[in-house]
């Protein structure tokens, strides 16, 4: 169905009647229900799941909806079965395999139905893994998750002129491997490692589970989520951590408002989820090279006394030692990665001689803006 682009975004679930009274929390009967099937390795994964579960029926009223990706190492470790979960438990959502294929004009179609779904992406280690990059399913990843570039633009006819297709829609992925995932698609997701069960540890038959009941659960969520956005509460104002910024304050914004809602104990269990995943993310972050190469040249000059001038050569060198760098970087890469930063060589005398390299003063904004405070 096509729409221009302010139609391509807008809601189309059936909210409650103006008036209507607030609804019980139905937050800790959907945890009770996750606890029963799904073994999570982190306690806070499940109020992470609740909370990105509830927002699911009204992400529409936030500029941002963050995916959440189920990654393991090995296969049978219940992936699948957290979109299995995912599926009865959040808005119009539907399971799509990876493996099977998924066209960029598929997704166009599901996406602008009567219903934004919220999509469910099965083995996404298919779509990305072994070098694959899948351009078409990677943009509709990254640009769904906001809302001001939640949608593409085809041709249409000579009369309908351009024509809009939203791409804002709530997204979970599950696979092997959470390497597989591009790093644009992992920094806008959580990511949950799932693990195969230990000893001792047994859930329930999710084959066997009662569907009424989980259809009643979706229902009193729904209702829930429509009661606090007629009374304007899902969206109010919530303290962030000064700790929480850019893209993770995007991700976590909306998911710590449903835990304001909720009350109780929900807003510190939110945060303290929030602060576990950012903790993890930034633990596993894989700096890129140029930033790598920050980090170094900002240790040497260190090293030198706080030397004013590094000979290229002397910086390769060192490169070429660093462990954590696994790519070559000659005199021609160095120039390229440092260039990004707005840091050009120029020539000096050094030890007696007219050597080319770099000024220790065209690091400095750089190092302040890239380098992490707590690195040398």
């Amino acid at each position: 169905m096509a729409c221009n682009q302010q139609q391509a975004i807008q809601a189309k679930a059936v909210w409650p009647e103006e008036g209507a009274r607030l609804m019980p929390d139905p937050l800790d009967a959907v945890e009770k229900l996750l606890r029963r099937y799904l073994v999570l390795p982190d306690p806070s994964y499940y109020p992470a799941m609740v909370l990105w579960i509830a927002h699911t029926y009204g992400f529409t009223r936030w500029d941002s909806t963050p995916r959440i990706a189920f990654m393991a190492p090995e296969k049978d470790s219940g992936k699948s079965r957290a979109l299995e979960l995912l599926e009865a438990l959040c808005a119009h959502a539907r399971i799509v395999s990876g493996r099977a294929g998924i066209s960029l004009a598929g997704i166009r179609q599901f996406i602008n139905g009567d219903q934004t779904p919220t999509v469910l992406v099965d083995e996404i280690d298919t779509v990305f893994g072994g070098g694959r990059s899948n351009e078409d399913l990677r943009g509709f990843i990254n640009s769904g998750y906001r809302r001001k570039t939640g949608f593409v633009v085809r041709a249409g006819s000579k009369q309908e002129g351009p024509v809009f297709y939203s791409t804002f829609a709530p997204v979970a992925m599950a696979g092997l491997s959470a390497g597989s995932l591009p790093d644009t698609v992992t920094s806008r997701s959580l990511m949950i490692r799932r693990r195969r069960a230990l000893p001792g540890e047994t859930v329930d038959d999710f084959d066997e589970a009662d569907e009424t009941e989980l259809q009643a659960l979706a229902s009193e969520l729904e209702l829930w989520v429509g009661s606090h956005i007629i009374t304007g509460k899902l969206t109010a104002m919530v303290n962030m951590p000064s700790s929480v910024r850019n893209r993770a304050r995007q991700i976590w914004k909306p998911l710590l408002q449903v835990a304001a809602c909720a009350g109780g104990d929900w807003p510190e269990r939110g945060l303290n989820a929030c602060l576990g995943f950012v903790a993890d993310a930034a633990r596993r972050d894989r700096p890129s090279l140029g930033t790598q190469i920050l980090m170094v040249t900002k240790g040497m000059f260190a090293e030198a006394g706080d030397a004013e001038f590094l000979p290229t050569e002397q910086i390769v060198s060192r490169l070429a030692e660093e462990e954590t760098i696994s790519q070559t970087v000659n005199n021609k890469r160095l120039g390229v990665e440092l260039a990004e930063y707005d840091i050009i060589p120029t020539q000096r005398r050094w030890n007696g001689t007219v050597r080319r390299g770099y000024e220790r003063h065209r690091f400095a904004e750089a190092w302040a803006a890239y380098i992490p405070h707590d690195k040398p």
